[in-house]
């Protein structure tokens, strides 16, 4: 008797586990950002039981930076060079306000600036198991670490219910969809164009910039690879399900060229700025905050690279190197 059942597409499964994926990795970010919160917490709440001490002003100065050409903007802090006495030992320190992103808020420290000219004495207070750290014991200007902690923590908290709610929702409503026809194939190969494309986009102009200057850099590298992490997965897309092997090769470079750049964003050389907003609401991790996020996810993604090629090459490679091809059905 002729089997006239027709199978499923296994596209659904695409979208409810990539929205599952996304859940997992901002909850995972959440977990991070909690701690990260609960250790600035304890930190500012050990400075806040410092000794307080008068000192005096060297220099002061506003530090204006550009927030990125995707943010657009600017952010700026204001940094004082101080001076003052512990035990009649003369001890010297930096002391760094928090950062503001509006023009009204830099207009007031401003206004702090011009209140500190040189040879003024302001309160600070002072580490006193640590030469020469110490922090403005003004409220207004200290930094709100917590603060920029509690923005990211609840970010990455609603976006992974809201991730893992989707990733449920899909999986129920693919589990009830009818058998879909041509419709999905033509939908699956535009989003594979379009996927590719926009890699493309970006790896183009990174080639062209390297090629003109005659140098290729760090950041051109990770253009280029970053561009790539669309391309794969676009090339993914848009292949027949029969083609089994060149769909897991493609996977695994895709998650190869993403801890690569993680990688480099944790472990590279040179400084690193994070920075970021939300509603408007702007914020700016530290370095080491920044960096650190970033290895946690990293060291992940590596592990899983290495068990994804040990996988790739079992196949390729198996029982007596009769492993399927990479475009074999």
């Amino acid at each position: 008797m002729t089997d006239l059942s027709i199978a499923r597409p296994a596209q659904p499964t695409l979208a409810y586990g990539l929205a599952g994926l996304f859940g997992l990795f901002t909850g995972v970010c959440a977990v991070f950002a909690g701690s990260v919160t609960l250790f600035d917490w304890h930190d500012e709440a050990t400075q806040a039981r410092w000794p307080v001490t008068s000192a005096v002003v060297d220099r002061a100065e506003i530090i204006a930076a550009a927030r990125g050409k995707q943010n657009g903007g600017s952010l700026w802090n204001l940094r004082t060079r101080v001076h003052y006495e512990v035990g009649g030992v003369t001890r010297t320190a930096t002391l760094t306000s928090r950062t503001v992103f509006s023009e009204t808020d830099a207009a007031k420290l401003q206004a702090a600036e011009e209140q500190q000219p040189r040879g003024s004495r302001i309160d600070i207070r002072y580490d006193p198991s640590r030469e020469n750290r110490a922090v403005v014991a003004s409220a207004e200007l200290s930094p709100d670490r917590t603060r920029t902690d509690r923005i990211l923590l609840a970010g990455f908290a609603i976006a992974s219910v809201g991730f893992l709610a989707l990733a449920k929702y899909l999986r129920a409503r693919a589990a009830r969809a009818p058998p879909s026809a041509n419709g999905a194939q033509h939908a699956r190969l535009a989003l594979g164009i379009a996927t590719a494309a926009l890699g493309l986009a970006m790896t183009g102009p990174a080639i062209v910039a390297a090629v003109q200057t005659g140098k290729f850099t760090g950041e051109s590298l990770m253009a280029v690879l970053f561009g790539l992490i669309f391309v794969f997965p676009g090339v993914l897309i848009c292949l027949p399900p029969q083609y089994t092997g060149a769909k897991n090769l493609l996977g695994a470079l895709t998650i190869t060229g993403l801890a690569i750049v993680f990688d480099w964003v944790a472990f590279g050389p040179g400084e690193r700025q994070f920075s970021g907003s939300i509603n408007g609401v702007g914020f700016v991790p530290g370095e080491l905050m920044g960096r650190a996020a970033f290895g946690v996810f990293a060291i992940i993604l590596d592990v899983c690279v290495v068990m994804m090629w040990i996988g790739q090459c079992r196949r390729m490679f198996g029982a007596g190197g009769a492993g399927p091809g990479i475009f074999d059905d």
